[in-house]
């Protein structure tokens, strides 16, 4: 896959939908509180970078939780839609519109966090993605958290359905798997009104994200499935692995056990 082609599958109308699919109220009551935990490592008030905002959901949360947040997204349609959400709720969140090719901070040299949510990952190759991965790990303070989450593709690719898990998205749009294999996976998404897209992204497995970002130098990892620590793929929905930049003179520590946060 390529950046462009990632692009291209937002256009045409499908980002200005996308809310439709989040239902943020709904959303926020199904991960908010999640998500402020397993960031808890970085205070309130400190610098938080969602490098694919989409219609700036994730980004409202953490501004509002008190971080200081910085966005971006490589879709000019997904950008301009997280602008208009960010300015009507106040925010004062910086996005602008950026490549992962040309990722660069914003407004401060280091973050204490960086956010890759909504299944955004899986759209990037493999090699886009080691190369996004270390450029994430520079980002990071010592210290420093990335979030990064992704559907279950384990279970998708070996039934070919999709998993009895719980979804992240809250709206009333009907998600089904269009087709899948061991390189990339199609979803079509229906809405009410008839207004139909389909959606295709790599298959990103649970152990293939893990030892990239091992090799990406994130010293510790921690993985949960639906919002429960986890150290192998299951029938969970979503998974989501938090990630720590650490010292760079330390040497590389095994995996501990997964916490509950």
């Amino acid at each position: 896959m390529t950046a462009q082609l990632v692009i291209d599958q937002y256009g045409q109308g499908f980002a200005a939908r996308w809310d439709e699919l989040v239902d943020w109220q709904r959303r926020l009551e199904v991960e908010g509180d999640f998500l402020d935990r397993v960031v808890a490592g970085t205070s309130p008030g400190r610098a938080l970078f969602d490098i694919a905002c989409g219609t700036g959901f994730h980004a409202a949360h953490f501004s509002r939780s008190g971080y200081s947040v910085d966005a971006s997204d490589g879709s000019a349609e997904m950008v301009e839609r997280a602008r208009a959400n960010l300015a009507a709720l106040g925010t004062g969140v910086r996005v602008e519109r950026l490549s992962w090719e040309d990722l660069r901070p914003l407004s401060v040299p280091r973050y204490d966090a960086v956010i890759c949510l909504g299944s955004s990952m899986p759209h990037a190759g493999a090699g886009q993605r080691r190369t996004l991965l270390r450029r994430v790990h520079d980002l990071l303070r010592v210290g420093g958290v990335l979030l990064v989450d992704h559907r279950n593709f384990d279970y998708i690719v070996d039934h070919q359905q999709m998993p009895p898990g719980r979804s992240v998205y809250a709206g009333n749009v009907e998600v089904s798997l269009v087709a899948s294999d061991q390189a990339t996976t199609s979803f079509g998404y229906r809405y009410a009104d008839g207004f139909f897209r389909t959606l295709t992204v790599e298959s990103l497995r649970f152990d293939q994200i893990r030892e990239e970002l091992r090799g990406a130098g994130f010293g510790r990892i921690d993985s949960f499935g639906d919002q429960r620590p986890r150290s192998s793929a299951d029938d969970s929905g979503f998974f989501l692995h938090r990630a720590v930049r650490t010292a760079p003179d330390a040497p590389p520590a095994h995996d501990e056990e997964a916490v509950q946060p």
